[in-house]
């Protein structure tokens, strides 16, 4: 049965609107998670990370939650039932460039950190419901926060480490 015009722009409408109000709802969940998880990693910090850079990485995560926090606002507001995928693509390249930032101070593309950038990947791919290109727009910026420093910055030395590594992001 092939719907006439008029009732399929509806659907079509009636279907926008649902998955706006998802992504609305969705985005909200991936700012609370981050909110309670970037500081909570400061558990790993506290391992791993050198003394001296302890404090800084912890203002960089309780930074990046109180980034997470503000982005909640306009989602309760006008601008955030028409536009939730723009602030869940801030949010996410917030908290990657946040990430990104703490492997520079780590060893750079030779960081173990990176791997948090993973979970930035998975959040954003498995909670919100992005389009393709949302999706793409994200995970392409996401990557290239960490990405840009290293090709501009780093001298790579580790061939081996340098394509793992981006391997391993890419394939997420």
């Amino acid at each position: 049965m092939e719907f006439e015009l008029p009732q399929k722009a509806q659907l079509q409408q009636a279907f926008a609107d649902h998955i706006r109000r998802l992504c609305r709802e969705r985005v909200k969940v991936l700012c609370y998670i981050g909110i309670v998880l970037v500081p909570l990693f400061g558990l790993l910090d506290h391992v791993l990370v050198p003394s001296s850079l302890f404090h800084f990485f912890l203002a960089l995560r309780l930074g990046t939650a109180a980034c997470l926090l503000v982005a909640l606002f306009p989602l309760h507001r006008l601008f955030g039932e028409r536009r939730p995928s723009l602030i869940g693509i801030l949010t996410a390249v917030i908290v990657g460039g946040c990430i990104s930032l703490m492997t520079r101070y780590l060893g750079g593309y030779e960081s173990s950190y990176y791997a948090g950038l993973n979970l930035v990947l998975l959040s954003v791919g498995l909670i919100a419901p992005f389009s393709v290109k949302e999706s793409s727009v994200t995970c392409g910026m996401v990557y290239g926060t960490y990405l840009l420093p290293v090709v501009l910055l780093d001298r790579i030395e580790r061939v081996d480490v340098f394509v793992n590594n981006n391997f391993f992001l890419l394939g997420t």
